[in-house]
């Protein structure tokens, strides 16, 4: 079995191989090396509180997108366990913030990770949630 070392964040033989095959397709590199993994789990509850101040937090498309959906709580929590998936992933390359990082979709419904002020990053992210609870994860390669 494969496993992330917590010394160095390393995979091994096996999950690396597993990793590239995974990316194909993708415009990745042949054989891709993960510089960083990030996770994220939020209650969906904390995001249907009045006060938050949403226009600090998500950038107006992310807002816009959260919005139009019938259930915007659902899709805020999902889009801020993406951003933190992909800041733990990427932070210890390079120096962003939250507000940095957007969350987008192509017309086929994948997700794209934007950083204000840098090129494409090769980030991949995925979001799933319930109605109660939204999760991320994110692989900077």
């Amino acid at each position: 079995m494969s496993m992330l070392t917590q010394e160095t964040g390393s995979f091994s033989d096996d999950t690396s191989t597993a990793v590239t095959a995974a990316f194909d397709g993708l415009g990745v590199a042949e054989r891709a090396t993960v510089l960083g993994v990030g996770i994220d789990i939020e209650s969906v509850d904390r995001w249907r509180s009045p006060g938050l101040r949403l226009e600090s937090l998500f950038s107006t498309s992310e807002l816009e997108y959260c919005r139009s959906r019938s259930d915007p709580a659902v899709h805020l929590a999902g889009f801020w366990c993406a951003k933190e998936a992909v800041f733990k992933a990427v932070s210890q390359h390079l120096s962003v913030s939250l507000r940095d990082i957007v969350i987008t979709h192509r017309v086929d419904g994948s997700l794209v990770v934007e950083i204000k002020g840098r090129a494409s990053p090769r980030v991949l992210v995925s979001i799933s949630h319930t109605r109660k609870t939204a999760a991320a994860v994110a692989l900077f390669v």
